[in-house]
């Protein structure tokens, strides 16, 4: 009968027990985890320009027009100032708050983000289904951040 084969145990162990230098591991994580966003962020998008949805193309269309330049937040803010002293207060914080948070995300984030827009003819999204696409970097959203 032969004996099972014998290892060092440093030898095994070395490789896992290696001191990584926190920013070089810390960096290959979020170069991975922001390789696998990227993976699910083109599959969304794929997935969605291949799907026929008309009826909510139109709707969303609508509502991101009426979203832009914070229109919808700042109807929001003159109704509240209508309303009353608090109310007319909280309509100035949230016209303040739209206002840093857009010039944040536009402004600021946009620099040092600067995403690509998706490319359309890459997802074979079908001409009636194409909008004007912004100049602007996609991230982070001026939408999102006003919203």
């Amino acid at each position: 009968m032969s004996e099972p084969p014998t290892t060092d145990h440093q030898d095994v162990t070395r490789p896992l027990t290696r001191p990584v230098p926190p920013a070089d591991g810390l960096r290959r994580v979020a170069a991975a985890v922001l390789g696998d966003l990227r993976a699910v962020d083109g599959a969304l998008y794929a997935a969605v320009a291949a799907t026929p949805t008309p009826t909510l193309d139109r709707a969303l269309r609508r509502l991101s027009h009426t979203a832009d330049h914070s229109k919808i937040s700042f109807a929001i803010a003159g109704v509240l100032a209508l309303s009353g002293a608090r109310p007319r207060r909280a309509a100035l914080v949230g016209v303040g708050a739209v206002a840093v948070a857009s010039a944040s995300a536009n402004l600021l984030g946009k620099r040092l983000v600067r995403r690509a827009r998706p490319d359309r003819e890459a997802a074979r999204v079908t001409v009636d289904r194409h909008v004007p696409m912004p100049t602007s970097a996609s991230f982070p959203s001026g939408h999102t951040a006003s919203a």
